[in-house]
């Protein structure tokens, strides 16, 4: 946590939850003591599909497992951490472990990103990981010859750096909290994705530096676009995507994902 008087700084959670999978992607067989295995993960995910066939739901998991996925859709990167299907298999195989880990990780990202969680069980999902990192770094977490900013240096299959983020982001909206107890704390806002989805918004319908006419009708086009793709999209019968790059409708994907939601 970076403090300056009254200045507390959150790293973005959904790039931190994007790094956290490029952290498991990356591992090599000869890694041991991870937490979450891409190996395991692997395979739990072909076993379940060689029984299943097509009826598999962890497809899609196989894929991002191989690295064959859009590192920029946060959809795809939040279906791996909330899949219900591939933490059931996981048990069933006796890597408990990594189960709830991933479960752990996933619902801190909740606490951070979505709706519909009161106060106390955002707070009482930010203790749980803040304890698991914890126990982790174990000794290490106060001793000053440890560069917890290493970038290489990985605990139980995951650099210092990345954990102790997690770590700092946990205690810095607890700090916002105790700064303003009488407010109430929309923790989205700390994130950074929705601002740079609509700069970057902003770059593709009116250029580099639009003059202010220009960037008044865009982003009234932007506001009309995104209230659509929220909030009507089903009663149109037809998709909107977010991008001129996405080949698909983000939020109905999102919307495919998370029905019915699983904690």
């Amino acid at each position: 946590m970076y403090e300056h008087e009254k200045e507390i700084c959150v790293e973005d959670q959904p790039h931190k939850l994007r790094s956290l999978l490029m952290q498991i992607l990356k591992q090599t067989k000869e890694q041991c003591e991870v937490l979450i295995s891409k190996w395991r993960l692997l395979e739990v995910v072909e076993a379940e599909i060689e029984r299943e066939g097509d009826r598999s739901k962890l497809r899609e998991i196989k894929q991002i497992l191989n690295g064959h996925y859009d590192d920029q859709s946060a959809v795809q990167v939040e279906w791996f951490f909330m899949c219900p299907e591939l933490r059931e298999e996981l048990q069933k195989a006796g890597y408990w472990r990594d189960a709830a880990v991933m479960q752990i990780f996933w619902e801190y990202h909740q606490s951070m990103m979505w709706e519909g969680l009161t106060p106390v069980e955002r707070t009482r999902r930010r203790k749980r990981l803040r304890d698991l990192i914890e126990s982790m770094v174990a000794k290490d977490l106060h001793a000053v010859h440890v560069n917890h900013s290493h970038t290489t240096e990985k605990l139980h299959g995951f650099t210092r750096k990345l954990l102790m983020v997690f770590m700092e982001n946990c205690d810095a909206v607890e700090r916002i909290k105790l700064m303003w107890p009488h407010e109430r704390l929309v923790e989205r806002s700390l994130s950074t994705d929705d601002l740079e989805t609509f700069f970057g918004t902003i770059v593709v319908h009116c250029q580099y530096k639009p003059q202010l006419v220009a960037l008044s009708g865009g982003m009234r086009n932007i506001e009309y676009r995104t209230k659509l793709r929220r909030t009507a999209q089903e009663q149109l019968g037809f998709s909107i995507s977010s991008s001129r790059s996405s080949k698909y409708a983000q939020s109905a994907h999102t919307a495919q994902k998370m029905q019915p939601m699983h904690a």
